[in-house]
């Protein structure tokens, strides 16, 4: 068998420079780290929501209060959905509570929308602006000039919702308290 003289020459070449011709075993493998992008702040910001949480309400003048467990989880981009059996209080009857709280970053605004199995619902939206842990929330649908604003504060462990209403020209408000039930 006859052999090129340029293979020949290249092996002899290779040999000569101290370089092998042939690599001695499998080629080396090259290792790639993949870094996920950091979630936004947004997102950060709603899962930290995300899961049980007890909530107790009360309404100044009245010692009584009332609490009920709602469940947060994931719904889509920059929005969590919360749901609830409330039991009856006073005069309202008991009831389940579907909500949806989400930052619409076209519009650059906070969004709840809320509805309960007696047929009450509302949408509230917040000014434009930059997404932050405080929501100053109005009342967006249906018209109802005796709905105030309310405020609502996010945070990991506690979250905070401040409610302002009229009942007969006479001004109301609520404060709720939410604590994130531990796993």
């Amino acid at each position: 068998m006859r052999r090129s003289p340029a293979l020949v020459l290249f092996a002899a070449f290779a040999f000569v420079s101290g370089s092998p011709a042939i690599a001695a075993g499998p080629p080396p493998v090259i290792e790639e780290t993949v870094v996920a992008p950091a979630p936004d702040p947004i997102t950060t910001l709603l899962r930290s929501q995300v899961g049980s949480w007890q909530c107790t309400i009360g309404y100044p003048g009245l010692r009584e209060s009332e609490t009920f467990v709602v469940v947060w989880s994931g719904f889509g981009e920059h929005y969590i959905r919360g749901t609830a059996d409330v039991p009856a209080f006073r005069q309202e009857p008991e009831r389940k509570i579907d909500v949806i709280l989400g930052y619409d970053t076209t519009a650059k605004q906070w969004t709840n929308a809320f509805a309960d199995s007696n047929g009450a619902f509302a949408l509230y939206k917040s000014e434009a602006g930059p997404a932050k842990k405080t929501i100053a929330l109005t009342m967006a649908f249906p018209d109802d000039s005796d709905i105030g604003p309310s405020r609502v504060v996010l945070g990991p462990r506690t979250t905070t919702i401040d409610n302002t209403w009229k009942v007969s020209g006479s001004d109301r408000q609520s404060h709720e308290i939410c604590s994130k039930i531990p796993v």
